[in-house]
């Protein structure tokens, strides 16, 4: 017996079913929650370069281009906004709202893994970004046994990479944190007297601070037992 039938034979039951019914959804109606701006997470990713002393014209040929070129093809991209300034470039990327960010990560990742950069271009950043909320949490460390250098170190070698991996973490920024760096004082009078320029003094710095390897390690029988003889005795 279907629903129509039921209502021709019992009336009564069928306005009692449709009065209930008008009942209970008047009351639901005004008890119905409304959020003027609902929660939408729009998958968004942001790719970071950097080239130092390159204009923003040599930034967008030389980088912004063949990078856009190549993720423009990641499935689920809706729009791709790309900055450039003296040095360093940024590219946006908005995903459809049903794509997964992880996903999306992964994709990015490896489109961009097949790009040409040139040799002195930074290696490439990829981070997530939800645009409806900035979920931020700045953790604060003190210590009167150790100084700022060594609590530094080590919470850049232990305790970094252990709040990287929580889930929902998009990112960690270590702030008041620099990196060891060299400083070179050059005497112009002395590179007039060698007849050399500041890129002479860069280029030999570059290519002097190269740690290549030296050697590899080899096993064989002949050493094995001899080894065993040295031991035995």
């Amino acid at each position: 017996m279907t629903l129509s039938d039921l209502s021709i034979r019992r009336p009564v039951f069928a306005w009692m079913l449709m009065s209930a019914l008008m009942f209970f959804g008047t009351i639901c109606f005004f008890h119905l929650g409304v959020s003027q701006l609902p929660e939408a997470t729009q998958p968004v990713l942001t790719i970071s370069c950097g080239w130092v002393g390159a204009a923003p014209e040599v930034m967008e040929t030389e980088i912004v281009n063949p990078i856009e070129q190549a993720v423009i093809s990641v499935q689920g991209v809706q729009d791709i906004e790309s900055n450039m300034r003296d040095g360093a470039a940024s590219i946006k990327l908005t995903f459809h709202t049903d794509k997964n960010i992880d996903a999306a990560l992964q994709e990015t990742n490896s489109k961009l893994r097949a790009v040409k950069l040139p040799d002195d271009v930074l290696p490439p950043v990829i981070e997530k970004i939800n645009t409806d909320d900035s979920p931020i949490m700045w953790l604060a460390m003190t210590s009167s046994k150790r100084s700022y250098k060594d609590m530094s170190t080590w919470v850049d070698l232990n305790l970094r990479d252990r709040i990287r991996v929580i889930p929902g973490v998009g990112n960690v920024i270590f702030g008041g944190w620099s990196s060891r760096n060299l400083r070179v004082w050059v005497d112009n009078n002395k590179l007039l007297a060698n007849q050399l320029t500041i890129l002479d003094v860069r280029n030999t710095l570059k290519m002097e601070n190269n740690e290549t390897t030296s050697g590899y390690p080899r096993k064989t029988a002949t050493t094995m037992r001899m080894f065993a003889r040295w031991a035995r005795r």
